[in-house]
């Protein structure tokens, strides 16, 4: 088992499937950053040495992927950011209630109690 960047890989899985263990990248993102590098996305994790890791690595870090942390910080700072603008979607985050047009009749219930107990 690999561990980088506070993330293991396990060494049965395909490279593609290891890769979106990390948070921002998914199946999709995962295949073009190996077909950018030119490497197999069906070899797995423990067939591949350490260079392809730091290759892999050092292009995620070079190219305009934000991930992990940094990725978690832009979103809660575009949340921040409706709120402060009071748009009706940062108020729907500030009253922790669905944003995008979801039912709150008939679901959504414990969210609803939690907000009710906070005003």
């Amino acid at each position: 088992m690999l561990f980088v960047r506070g993330r293991f890989f396990h060494d049965t899985k395909k490279i593609y499937i290891a890769l979106t263990t990390i948070y921002g990248i998914g199946i999709t993102q995962a295949k073009n950053i190996l077909k950018k590098l030119n490497i197999n996305e069906n070899l797995r994790v423990y067939e591949i040495n350490n260079d392809i890791f730091i290759q892999i690595f050092q292009y995620l870090n070079l190219g305009n992927y934000k991930i992990e942390n940094e990725l978690r910080k832009y979103q809660k700072s575009q949340i921040r950011e409706l709120i402060f603008i009071k748009s009706y979607r940062g108020r729907r985050h500030y009253s922790q209630l669905p944003v995008r047009g979801q039912r709150t009749h008939s679901n959504c219930q414990t969210c609803k109690i939690i907000c009710m107990n906070m005003v």
